[in-house]
């Protein structure tokens, strides 16, 4: 299970290279979110890879927050993105 884990950060890690490289600039932090970001044994290993540190938010799932703070967008619950962004 491990090595799943860890090619996940491998991969992550030459994404970012690519990323850093087309723009040319790197903020020292690599944001994370998902499922996985909550593994306090995980998150050091990209960490010390690409000698960032890893910026994990509040709501782990945040694509899953997203897609909710849309829909209630949608149904009318709020009346702007500026609304949302307040949350």
């Amino acid at each position: 299970m491990a090595g799943g884990l860890q090619s996940v950060c491998f991969r992550s890690r030459d994404l970012y290279r690519c990323m850093v490289e087309d723009v040319g600039v790197s903020n020292g932090r690599l944001r994370v979110d998902g499922g996985m970001v909550g593994s306090g044994w995980l998150m050091p290993f990209p960490a010390d890879m690409l000698g960032q540190e890893v910026d994990r938010p509040t709501v782990l799932e945040t694509t899953a927050l997203g897609a909710a703070y849309l829909e209630a967008l949608g149904v009318g619950w709020y009346r702007s993105l500026g609304e949302l962004a307040a949350l």
